[in-house]
């Protein structure tokens, strides 16, 4: 027997005779009904959209006059009244819904020649195409022999590529639909249900059409997923936004929760699934319910399969023991949640990287020396990162630190940090935020390394060397060793727990060197890179995710 199968797997047997397909319950002198109103985008279909039907062994659907939204047969639009024929696997789109013609198998035989329909509708094979003649050239004169130039053989390529260029642009697909149609307005124009239908479709297909072809689809922001800390194998989705294969927005405003259950070895997916809910009905005279809105909502889910449009992919985990977050989001492991397969909107706004400066006591004089440098810093984040470099000025110790991800600290002596400032520094580093401590010419600078160990104690830091592995070497540029910039034998460049100690003077570096002392170009590159990975260290430690969003 024929049968509609929905993308997500419901088959509806069709009627030997005719069947009607189109939303709600059978009415009066209806056929046979198949109701896909429940189907993700079902209520875009009408009330009676479209009839399947067969006729001396051919299947065909015929579009009802009243159909409001779109029919597409394969890649080809069947306006309201016409028919077309079915072959099995084909592709059936009623407004939103999609669904695939199954015939039974005697008909997928008849049919297996049936390629094109005539202007009746009904299916004829093709006729074979003529005889392409061969042109043939007259010979050449032996003049014309002697002064062809020689012609230019290139490697002979595949000519065959017309074949593999795609049916149809993905855009086009996705978006189901291949013409507008809006509201002509003037006076006396009979407004129903049709023409409030028209209008505000035309304008959402607009705003879908935009967003596929300018951005494509994916995350825009948040959806993260997270191992709930208080509830054994219990997810946490994060609030966000998202727009799914179809353009459709996805919004999540509030925490959800998932629970896993699934045996050892078992791959799970969580995905989101967009779908309308109609809702606030109202009766009419045939005592049948009319919903006047429809919500767009999201479900989240957990399955075993992987997620294929319109479906979303948020996370995947690999059952072996409690669930938990990854400790290095680019290598998850067993357990592990794993998000590097989340698939991201390709524009989207960039992420902001603020660098703030710290001012010691009242030694402005150091500050004003560096400004340059930060200022050049700056400019190379933003032109070589997926960042937005801001500059959020300058603070002084023990004032509250702004919402930036990079501190800089110059001095050319020793500092004193006050027990007061102690608790913002603390609670910046705790969060994520680098604070770099930068010595600043080389006459003071067992002083200042004194100051900056003193501070590194009361933090509760401990210095370690910056090695190989270290993300400040590859963070953005990778350096297989310490540039020269940053190589002093009598104190490396260090970290412990976001606090940086380099007594290279990268300051100063970032703005060519001193008045007196210009440094060379090799030098200046290196301390620029090395500083602008520095600062997505800095970034990263506080958001980590973005290691995959934006570079992996």
């Amino acid at each position: 027997m024929a049968s509609l199968v929905s993308v997500d797997g419901t088959s509806f047997e069709l009627a030997e005779a005719e069947t009607l397909i189109g939303r709600g319950g059978r009415e009066f002198n209806d056929p046979p009904k198949i109701d896909v109103g429940p189907l993700s985008g079902g209520p875009t279909v009408s009330r009676h959209h479209a009839r399947i039907y067969r006729r001396t062994g051919q299947w065909y659907l015929r579009v009802e006059p009243e159909a409001r939204n779109p029919t597409l047969v394969g890649d080809r639009r069947i306006p309201g009244g016409e028919e077309a024929p079915l072959v099995d696997g084909i592709r059936i789109q009623l407004g939103e819904v999609l669904l695939t013609f199954r015939a039974p198998m005697e008909a997928v035989l008849q049919s297996a020649e049936v390629t094109m329909a005539e202007g009746n509708g009904h299916a004829v094979a093709p006729p074979a195409p003529p005889p392409i003649p061969t042109p043939v050239a007259p010979p050449p004169t032996p003049s014309a022999v002697a002064d062809a130039p020689t012609p230019v053989v290139s490697p002979k390529r595949s000519d065959n590529w017309p074949a593999r260029l795609p049916g149809r642009p993905a855009t086009l697909t996705a978006l189901g639909v291949t013409e507008f149609k809006r509201v002509n307005p003037f006076r006396g124009l009979m407004i129903d249900e049709e023409a409030w239908a028209d209008a505000h479709d035309y304008h959402r297909l607009q705003g879908r059409l935009h967003l596929l072809a300018a951005h494509g689809w994916g995350i825009v922001e948040g959806l993260e997923v997270l191992a709930d800390p208080h509830v054994p194998n219990t997810l946490l989705i994060r609030p966000g936004v998202a727009f799914d294969y179809q353009g459709r927005p996805i919004l999540i405003g509030q925490e959800r929760r998932l629970t896993l259950d699934a045996a050892d070895g078992t791959t799970l997916y969580v995905v989101l699934r967009w779908r309308e809910e109609l809702t606030a009905p109202q009766r009419f005279w045939n005592d049948l319910d009319e919903y006047t809105r429809v919500v767009e909502r999201c479900d989240a889910l957990i399955q075993e399969t992987p997620p294929t449009p319109p479906l979303l992919e948020l996370a995947r985990i690999t059952i072996e023991g409690p669930v938990r977050n990854a400790l290095d989001p680019l290598n998850p492991g067993r357990s592990e949640i794993d998000l590097r397969f989340r698939e991201r909107l390709m524009v989207r706004p960039r992420p902001d990287l603020a660098v703030a400066q710290v001012v010691v006591g009242d030694d402005d004089e150091a500050a004003r020396r560096h400004l340059l440098g930060l200022r050049f810093l700056l400019r190379e984040i933003g032109l070589t990162t997926g960042y937005r470099a801001r500059w959020a000025g300058s603070v002084r110790l023990g004032d509250s630190i702004p919402n930036v991800s990079l501190l800089y600290l110059a001095a050319s002596g020793s500092f004193v940090v006050g027990d007061g400032a102690l608790p913002p520094l603390r609670e910046f580093l705790d969060n994520g935020g680098v604070l770099v401590l930068d010595a600043c010419g080389e006459s003071a600078r067992a002083d200042f390394v004194g100051s900056a160990e003193t501070l590194a104690k009361k933090l509760a830091r401990e210095f370690e060397p910056v090695g190989r592995s270290h993300p400040v070497l590859s963070s953005r540029h990778v350096f297989g060793e310490l540039p020269l910039a940053a190589k002093k034998d009598d104190a490396p460049l260090v970290e412990g727990g976001g606090l940086v100690l380099c007594t290279a003077d990268l300051g100063c570096a970032w703005q060519g060197g001193g008045q007196a002392k210009p440094l060379s170009r090799d030098v200046i590159r290196a301390a620029t890179e090395l500083g602008v990975n520095l600062a997505v260290f800095a970034r990263q430690r506080q958001r980590p995710l973005e290691v995959i969003e934006l570079e992996a």
